[in-house]
């Protein structure tokens, strides 16, 4: 119990740390989402950087998650910054050179490979410590927001572009040019008529007082629906609509009927082959069998007095 209250304070201390100047931008590329640290480095990185430390293997960096990891004293202890680290590390930048985008993959790989692996840029042990190449530029690659308080913006004010007139002298032309513009478009406006009713009788027998009233069209001139523009094309929209719909289910009724004409001429066709199928099975053999053709003896005997005529004859 005791280790986790430890650890949550270490988070809120690192947490506050990554706020800082020279912390809010991730020590090895331009990103200013910071969440991971390499506390061996004591540089606060973004997750892309982090991916990167973390394939190098623990003995080049050791990496852990501002807010999902636990934290030892061992390991604060490491955490000096991305200002102190880059004096170590960037010592010998060249000029010129400055860490990669945040959106250049290959880039980022190469510079952190080249920053802790080979330490190309490093601090060698004839060199006095003191600030890195990048922090004696001022950070002019990835220089990081200033920070503004509320009370340096009230008494500095905000700031005025160049070439625009300040609002000093902008407001008292507004005010002029809202006030003396004389309302002609409602100097010629109609006045509304009032219509007073006739006094009707209550109970009682007191009279009603009369109350004018005046007509909703009449006050300013409202536009009736006919009289707009706008409403026009949308009641024609509409009528084209409904016009559409009902030739649709005009179609749709003709295509019913002429189903059910196909279905009844359907049945007829079934009954008509139904009928010539029993024909074919049934009465067609028994009329065949029905119908005696003589035999070739009875047409030999039927012949026979005919030939023996011709050949008998005198």
């Amino acid at each position: 119990m005791q280790y986790d209250q430890q650890s949550e304070a270490n988070k809120a201390k690192l947490l506050a740390m990554a706020k800082q100047h020279g912390n809010k931008e991730c020590a090895d590329c331009t990103s200013r989402s910071v969440k991971w640290a390499c506390f061996n480095h004591g540089t606060f990185v973004c997750i892309k950087c982090s991916g990167i430390h973390r394939s190098l293997g623990r003995h080049i960096s050791k990496v852990k998650s501002l807010t999902l990891d636990k934290w030892t004293a061992e390991e604060m202890a490491g955490m000096r910054g991305n200002l102190a680290a880059n004096s170590e590390y960037l010592y010998n930048l060249p000029d010129g050179l400055s860490k990669p985008d945040e959106n250049d993959d290959t880039g980022r790989r190469k510079w952190i490979e080249r920053k802790y692996v080979k330490q190309e840029w490093a601090r060698r042990p004839d060199q006095p410590p003191g600030q890195g190449a990048m922090e004696k530029q001022g950070m002019q690659s990835t220089p990081s927001l200033p920070e503004v308080s509320s009370t340096s913006s009230i008494q500095t004010g905000p700031l005025q572009p160049q070439g625009l007139p300040s609002q000093s002298t902008l407001q008292p032309q507004l005010q002029q040019t809202l006030f003396s513009t004389p309302q002609q478009p409602y100097q010629n406006a109609p006045q509304p008529t009032l219509q007073y009713p006739a006094p009707g009788s209550v109970s009682g027998g007191l009279q009603q007082a009369a109350i004018p009233v005046a007509s909703p069209y009449q006050l300013g001139q409202l536009a009736t629906p006919s009289t707009l523009p706008g409403l026009q094309p949308a009641t024609q929209q509409q009528q084209s609509h409904h016009e559409m719909i009902q030739k649709i289910i005009e179609q749709q009724n003709q295509y019913m009927q002429q189903y059910q004409q196909y279905q009844q001429q359907a049945q007829q066709v079934q009954i008509q082959q139904a009928s010539q199928q029993y024909q074919q099975q049934y009465y067609q053999p028994q009329q065949q069998a029905l119908q005696v053709q003589p035999l070739p003896v009875q047409q030999q005997y039927q012949q026979t007095p005919a030939s023996m005529y011709q050949q008998f004859k005198i």
